[in-house]
């Protein structure tokens, strides 16, 4: 019986390392494309600008 129990701690571990690097990773990603939409609202700024100056 210990040793089941002992088998079944090791997995939920392993189970918990690896949900801890997916939450990491989601994290990361989150973080990316969070810059990614604020250089992208600058540029779509700029581009309207551009395009509203027809004196360029």
């Amino acid at each position: 019986m210990t040793k089941q129990v002992e088998a079944k701690e090791s997995l939920l571990a392993e189970e918990l390392l690896t949900l801890e690097k997916a939450q990491k990773e989601l994290y990361e990603t989150k973080m990316m494309l969070e810059k990614f939409n604020y250089r992208s609202k600058n540029l779509d700024e700029i581009l309207e600008v551009d395009s509203k100056d027809p004196g360029k």
